[in-house]
């Protein structure tokens, strides 16, 4: 569930979300440890041109925990983008 889901939702079904009905958001909050490791992803893809990725790992000083963080994220956005070519 992404916002733009709910917008479609919304758009197509005119069903409002809860975020608008005040039930609140049902996507959770990202905590400081994802956002950490939200921050390290979006300089391995900015960057990934100019910096070698092992030097941004290093700067973090990123765990094996961290990179299979890392590596179930980028399963779940490839996933993702699957499912937008289906539809």
């Amino acid at each position: 569930m992404t916002c733009e889901s709910c917008r479609d939702i919304e758009k197509v079904d005119d069903v409002l979300p809860d975020c608008k009905t005040g039930k609140g958001c049902l996507i959770p909050q990202v905590g400081q440890e994802e956002g950490r490791i939200l921050e390290v992803r979006d300089l391995l893809v900015r960057l990934h041109d100019l910096i070698n990725p092992e030097v941004i790992l290093k700067m973090y000083e990123i765990s094996r925990e961290e990179i299979e963080m890392l590596a179930a994220i980028e399963d779940e956005i490839k996933e993702m983008k699957k499912e937008e070519t289906k539809g």
